[in-house]
């Protein structure tokens, strides 16, 4: 599968709506547009994904579809750290991800030390440990306690898991579905 270069401009333009609206009520009020720059300038849109969404865009297309369904119709308190957390848990795509394990890390540092935008503590951790493979370096205790307290993890990686079957599948999402997904949101929210 390919994407269109239609499909990845909405999803470009997409990702600045949405992060531009989710920050507005911030409650650190932390300044996203370093972060939009970043995210637009290295790479990310063409950024593939190592083992579903594997062709150009599908990074971006695959962290797009986490938000979405993570998201839905709800209005959650915190929706900026729902938004940073399922948008750029796999911005490590970008430059040149080669294998599952700490990925979430390097998502982590991409976007604090280079983007330079700080995260909580629970944002770094759910984004950090999104792959059981990272989460299984921890002692039993605190992969509970990740589990069970983190308000992000487990509907990000119910979710995440979801995209990446859909994206490996035979019959992955087709691009008028996502982008109907895409502009759906956007109209709900207002955010067009």
């Amino acid at each position: 599968m390919t994407l269109s270069n239609d499909t990845k401009r909405i999803i470009k333009k997409a990702y600045g709506i949405i992060l531009r609206n989710a920050f507005k009520a911030d409650e650190q009020h932390r300044d996203v547009e370093p972060l939009i720059r970043f995210v637009e300038k290295c790479g990310f849109f063409k950024a593939r994904s190592y083992s579903h969404h594997h062709y150009s865009g599908g990074a971006a297309q695959h962290c797009m579809e986490v938000m979405l369904w993570s998201l839905g119709n709800k209005n959650p308190e915190k929706l900026s750290s729902w938004v940073i957390v399922t948008l750029l848990h796999d911005l490590c795509n970008t430059y040149g991800f080669t294998g599952h394990g700490r990925d979430g890390e390097k998502s982590v540092f991409l976007i604090e030390k280079c983007a330079h935008f700080p995260l909580t503590d629970d944002e770094r951790e759910a984004i950090h440990y999104h792959m059981m493979c990272d989460m299984r370096t921890l002692p039993a205790e605190r992969q509970s306690s990740i589990k069970a307290n983190n308000p992000f993890w487990k509907t990000m990686k119910r979710n995440d898991c979801r995209s990446a079957a859909q994206g490996s599948s035979e019959e992955p999402l087709s691009e008028d579905e996502f982008c109907k997904m895409v502009n759906e949101f956007l109209e709900r929210r207002g955010w067009k």
